[in-house]
């Protein structure tokens, strides 16, 4: 019931357009997202209504909000948000850079929305070497080794070897 009860908030506000609230109600734990979002793909036009509304969340006026919607997408997105994802690498607040990259390489929240893109990893490897954020070039380096792409090993060796950064290595 908990969880019926979860997604049919989501779903209401979404179909809504409550941009601020939907993201806010996204406190929820793993177990829990993870149970919502099959419950959700039993409705499937509803439930691409629902990704749509997301993806519209990237552009959000708040900083805050534009993280919380590419982690929602992280686990809730389809091939639909990659795009709209990978756009959010540049955005100007260094801490939806970097989750713009997790959710693109996180193959453990949704293998879907991690596209095997050779440019897509250059790009990831640029933020890593050179981002004006210490905390987006460690986490675009994590984010390397979250593809579980075996060619960029060789890109992670030649960044952990020219960082100073302790944390970074």
């Amino acid at each position: 019931g908990d969880i019926s009860a979860l997604a049919e908030q989501l779903f209401s506000l979404a179909e809504a357009g409550d941009l601020d609230q939907l993201w806010q109600t996204f406190g929820i734990g793993a177990m829990r997202m993870e149970r919502t979002r099959e419950l959700m793909l039993r409705s499937p036009e509803r439930h691409s209504r629902f990704i749509d509304v997301l993806v519209s969340g990237l552009s959000h006026r708040k900083p805050r909000a534009r993280f919380a919607y590419a982690h929602i997408l992280d686990s809730f997105g389809d091939t639909r948000c990659v795009e709209p994802r990978k756009r959010l690498m540049d955005d100007p607040v260094p801490r939806v850079r970097w989750m713009a990259m997790h959710a693109l390489t996180c193959h453990a929240c949704n293998p879907d929305t991690c596209p095997d893109d050779p440019a897509l990893i250059a790009r990831i490897a640029h933020h890593a070497r050179s981002d004006e954020s210490l905390t987006v070039r460690r986490q675009a380096t994590i984010s390397l080794g979250l593809t579980r792409n075996p060619a960029v090993e060789p890109i992670l060796r030649d960044i952990l070897a020219s960082v100073d950064d302790e944390a970074h290595r």
